[in-house]
């Protein structure tokens, strides 16, 4: 008695290698996909470089004064910034 495979059993084998490739149209298209570059001089008008560094001298001089014991919070002021927030998005 003779036991043949599967007739199914090559076409999956087939499908799984030719699966692992791909055509050489999409490499191509792949290749010529639209790109943005954008250059330093762009990013610097924007200001990105700019604002970072505002932003790292407020963070050190906050600090400094916490270091220092310098730095005090107005609770009241904190207290009533908070209520009149939640009392603007409470309303429709």
């Amino acid at each position: 008695m003779k036991i043949e495979q599967p007739r199914g059993v090559n076409a999956v084998q087939t499908y799984q290698k030719l699966a692992g490739r791909r055509p050489e149209t999409e490499t191509r298209e792949a290749a010529n996909r639209d790109r943005i570059e954008i250059s330093s001089e762009a990013l610097e008008l924007q200001g990105k470089d700019r604002i970072a560094a505002e932003r790292a001298e407020k963070v050190d001089a906050l600090k400094r004064r916490i270091d220092a014991g310098q730095y005090t919070i107005d609770h009241k002021a904190v207290a009533e910034k908070m209520i009149a927030y939640w009392k603007n998005v409470r309303r429709p």
